[in-house]
């Protein structure tokens, strides 16, 4: 009977921690602009994980931990529940830089990829809001699990000079 309650208690507690598990995590890809790294935002509902890439080194990032007010999440958590509903033209835009906005409550997920010229004006405002947003001192960590796609991301290969 007591490695049944124990049991029964494991379960619970892991179901709690799944759902602990909530996040926001915006990343973007390669910009036109060389000079302009690519980062990746976690936001959860007390810490804001942060990476961006080392310039002289492509591909490579710094990460950063820091802890945040919990309002900011869901804030942040209504606001993308109540404007993120619609979809919205994910056309590529050859000068644009690729964002992903990947996001979890409760037992949903779901992932857009798309161009800020793409959004409307409310969608726009959260974008920005997420990529401001205000956490205490950031500390240096050794790393931090982004998804990968827009981080590792590497540009085509020019095509070949034709020989004559």
């Amino acid at each position: 009977m007591r490695k049944l309650f124990i049991l029964l208690g494991v379960i619970v507690i892991s179901c709690n921690t799944e759902n602990n598990k909530e996040k926001i995590i915006l990343t973007t890809g390669i910009s036109m602009n060389p000079d302009e790294p690519r980062i990746g935002i976690e936001i959860n509902k007390d810490s804001l994980y942060y990476c961006e890439e080392i310039n002289s080194k492509k591909g490579h990032y710094r990460y950063y931990k820091a802890k945040i007010n919990s309002e900011v999440f869901f804030s942040l958590k209504q606001d993308i529940q109540n404007n993120f509903k619609e979809v919205f033209k994910d056309d590529e835009i050859a000068d644009g830089t690729p964002y992903q906005l990947n996001i979890k409550f409760d037992s949903n997920s779901n992932n857009f990829k798309f161009y800020l010229n793409n959004l409307n004006s409310m969608q726009l405002k959260i974008i920005k809001r997420i990529k401001n947003v205000k956490a205490d001192k950031l500390v240096k960590i050794k790393d931090h699990d982004f998804p990968k796609e827009l981080l590792l991301e590497k540009l085509p290969e020019p095509p070949l000079i034709p020989v004559k």
